[in-house]
């Protein structure tokens, strides 16, 4: 069984590592006609810019950060 590992990071470094986490978000939905059809070929249509979206906001939340 896997046991969970702690990782530490000081505020400054999350709220960073949370704004590009949102700049990723907020690009992917600045243009999805064009980034949509890209994605799909990149994943081998195993996941959308939906998906990849909501998980970018939830990492942001894990990180302490509201997107």
């Amino acid at each position: 069984m896997n046991t969970p590992t702690t990782v530490t990071l000081d505020a400054a470094s999350a709220i960073e590592i949370a704004e590009a986490l949102q700049w990723l978000r907020d690009w992917f939905a600045s243009d999805p006609d064009v980034l949509a059809p890209s994605m799909r070929r990149f994943s081998f249509g195993l996941f959308s810019l939906e998906e990849i979206s909501a998980d970018l906001d939830q990492f942001t939340i894990t990180l302490g950060h509201r997107p």
